[in-house]
């Protein structure tokens, strides 16, 4: 322990709290996606994680998904779902860069966050107030996401012939009744 105190912050330790649960489910859903990589592929997990561990983000994950989904010959109605959730995920994945990487901070009109980003091609730079409950939809709606993942995971895994040697670890009943985590614990 380096002894260093910070200073008491009330109102920015629910920020901290949320945004902490809106990376950790994040992480999970990328995992489901790394998962499914993984089964598409018929890989080991281990020899998967070795690839999937190289895959910068969501994008990329969603590209080796679709390209997987053709190879596999899955019908092009499920594939086109997984399109259409990219598109989605792409501007989610927005969201949580920024609760997760800018910078939080006090100021007078309360708590406000500090923003260099690059947004249509135009540079956001600046402080703007962000009310606790934009970063709890953020939070509901990526776990909505990991809900929807899960259940398209199913619809794959149903058709997709079992590889030889490998199980796939996750029945799809699993996944299709698999629900996220209660989005937040009562705040007392």
């Amino acid at each position: 322990m380096s002894g260093r105190k910070d200073p008491p912050t009330p109102n920015l330790d629910r920020y901290y709290r949320e945004v902490g649960r809106v990376a950790s489910s994040w992480a999970m859903l990328e995992f489901y996606m790394d998962w499914l990589i993984w089964q598409l592929a018929k890989v080991e997990q281990k020899a998967g994680a070795c690839l999937t561990s190289q895959l910068p983000g969501v994008g990329a994950r969603m590209r080796v998904i679709i390209a997987l989904l053709h190879l596999r010959e899955i019908p092009e109605k499920i594939i086109k779902e997984f399109r259409t959730f990219e598109g989605y995920i792409q501007n989610l994945g927005q969201q949580r860069n920024r609760a997760v990487h800018d910078t939080w901070a006090m100021a007078a009109e309360g708590v406000i966050q500090l923003r260099l980003a690059i947004v249509e091609k135009k540079l956001k730079f600046g402080a703007t107030p962000v009310a606790i409950n934009e970063i709890l939809k953020t939070h509901d709606d990526i776990l909505k996401a990991g809900d929807d993942f899960r259940s398209m995971c199913a619809d794959i895994l149903e058709i997709l012939p079992p590889s030889p040697g490998i199980r796939p670890h996750i029945p799809p009943s699993r996944l299709r009744g698999a629900k996220a985590p209660p989005t937040r614990p009562n705040e007392t």
